[in-house]
């Protein structure tokens, strides 16, 4: 179709010549991912574990809204080896069907759902995993969000009416005019979501009506309207232009390095999040990031030691 072709030419552009992007590292692969070829007639698939996933296998990482709803794919210690033997087409949500079917299109034989790959119920296993998210988001082929809806039963092409106000990420600029369009996701209002947008290289919004694609050096919609640039004044901390790069960022990060993480912080105190003592863990992946360009400081859960006494005024 005209959005897969149009969603595939801007992650490809992205991953050749985007010098803040740059292709997924082939050195890591997520503890377990979902194989997305069909393994019947059905359409099932199954989950593997990563290490009898080939290295440098690409792979796509799904954000969404949990809701109130229990996916009957869900992975539990009890359930793991069935999840293992074969995942039914069935069992899978709207959502997590047209996130694989979205692969497949792309040739992508990998995807990544939490709560698939994840084993729920299981503290050690969710703790080693929520502290993998910086390197999960960050070496995915690209992120695919499902904009609009309030549980996976949505789907990623649905859209809701009556939604929610949402949070502004970005304002995107139409060639030929100076106005900015702001461009608006319920589905940022969450907290674990806003790690996943700013960390992964590339992220796919399945917004209504349309996709709209967004990684470190531009923005642009299938509407035709862009390009919220990096340095765009008119971006607010809430675009994932935000976060330094490797090759570029190490200096401005240096600068300011307090006032970088004060701002990520007033940002994500606003956002929704439902068990409480996820605030940190959901955060955990923004600043393992961040360590990189802060060495020799610690990351004290949530502060920072070299601006500890600043930090806890926040």
């Amino acid at each position: 179709s005209r959005s897969l072709e149009w969603s595939k030419n801007e992650i490809e552009m992205c991953c050749q010549s985007h010098i803040n992007c740059g292709p997924p590292s082939k050195l890591f692969t997520p503890t377990r991912l979902i194989d997305v070829r069909p393994q019947n007639a059905a359409g099932d698939v199954v989950l593997r574990d990563g290490s009898s996933v080939p290295q440098g296998s690409r792979y796509c990482a799904l954000s969404y809204c949990w809701g109130k709803l229990k996916p009957a794919c869900l992975t539990t210690n009890s359930t793991l080896p069935d999840r293992q033997a074969g995942i039914p087409w069935s069992s899978l949500p709207q959502t997590f069907q047209d996130a694989v079917k979205w692969s497949r299109s792309m040739g992508i034989d990998y995807l990544w759902i939490d709560s698939v790959c994840i084993i729920q119920g299981d503290k050690t296993d969710w703790h080693r995993e929520s502290g993998r998210m910086s390197k999960v988001y960050g070496n995915s082929y690209v992120t695919v969000v499902a904009a609009c809806g309030a549980d996976p039963s949505a789907g990623l092409y649905s859209v809701q009416h009556n939604r929610p106000t949402a949070t502004r990420i970005a304002n995107l600029r139409h060639e030929s005019s100076d106005k900015a369009w702001p461009l608006t996701f319920p589905l940022l209002r969450r907290a674990w979501c806003f790690q996943e947008r700013l960390i992964s290289p590339r992220t796919l919004f399945f917004a209504p009506g349309e996709m709209v694609f967004q990684c470190f050096d531009r923005v642009s919609c299938e509407c035709g309207r862009d390009d919220a640039s990096r340095e765009d004044t008119t971006s607010n901390i809430k675009h994932k232009h935000v976060l330094p790069r490797l090759k570029r960022g190490i200096a401005a990060m240096s600068s300011t390095p307090s006032n970088m993480w004060w701002g990520l912080i007033d940002v994500y105190s606003s956002l929704d999040i439902t068990v409480l003592s996820d605030r940190l863990p959901a955060l955990a992946g923004i600043a393992e990031y961040i360590h990189q360009f802060r060495p020799g400081e610690q990351y004290l859960a949530g502060l920072w030691s070299d601006t500890l006494v600043g930090d806890l005024l926040w």
